[in-house]
């Protein structure tokens, strides 16, 4: 919610709305969407929907926050650049690109993919 809407009230309750333990099960089985609340990984309906829900459900447990650079958007188009997609990937030459485009993008060089 902004501090700066005109409508503190009704932003605050279209959150809520979207938080909804039923509203999150809609949206992640008609929309794709994983859910924030970590009950619904647990739901049957979740888990058949969801084959690669406990994949999903550790790589959020497991997040981090982004790292803190000016150059965040350039690194991330770099890693999806050279990670995109999975089928084309070669690991031991995508370190090494990787490791030079993260480095060209911290140090605002190179050419963005």
């Amino acid at each position: 919610m902004s501090a700066y809407s005109r409508h503190p009230d009704l932003a605050f309750e279209a959150a809520l709305c979207l938080r909804n333990r039923e509203n999150q099960l809609t949206a992640a089985l008609d929309g794709g969407l994983p859910p924030t609340l970590r009950a619904l990984y647990d739901e049957p309906a979740f888990k058949k929907a969801y084959p690669f829900s406990e994949e999903v459900l550790a790589a959020l447990e497991s997040a981090s926050v982004r790292p803190i650079t000016p150059a965040y958007q350039n690194v991330s188009i770099a890693i999806s650049h050279t990670l995109s997609p999975p089928s084309e990937i070669d690991p031991k030459s995508a370190i090494g690109t990787i490791r030079e485009q993260i480095d060209q993008a911290l140090r605002s060089e190179g050419v963005i993919p």
